[in-house]
């Protein structure tokens, strides 16, 4: 679930994503069921893309490697941020610099969140819109 940087969220259920609104701070939440979690990663992709695919290292903007006893943890709220350079980071990590993406703003994308674990593979994607 993606809480946006202010409110109200916009037609078709976009959540804002403004560097100019609270700082640019935007919060992910998540609550896993899987068992045997070990990796899990936030991207955008374009709004409405089908498949949907993860792993996409050009707008991966969060990973976080849970296996060898590292414990993501059932449920988390990221603090997640985004500039007016166009770079997002969440929880204190590396920025992504999202320009070659961002061909024009405001543009609504898929933040999609990929989870990897035993059993295969899972994502959910949330409407957004930068602006």
């Amino acid at each position: 679930d993606v809480d946006g940087t202010s409110s109200p969220v916009l037609p078709g259920g976009a959540e804002p994503i403004n560097p100019n609104e609270n700082g640019g701070r935007f919060s992910v939440s998540y609550d896993i069921s899987a068992d045997g979690t070990v990796d899990l990663e936030l991207s955008v992709v374009e709004a409405g893309a089908s498949p949907v695919t993860c792993g996409n290292e050009s707008t991966e903007f969060f990973d976080r490697d849970c296996g060898a006893g590292r414990d993501c943890g059932l449920s988390d709220r990221l603090a997640c941020r985004f500039d007016t350079q166009n770079r997002i980071s969440c929880e204190g990590g590396a920025p992504t610099d999202l320009s070659p993406f961002l061909d024009r703003l405001p543009k609504q994308a898929d933040m999609v969140l990929c989870l990897r674990y035993r059993g295969g593979l899972s994502s959910r994607v949330q409407r957004v819109e930068f602006q």
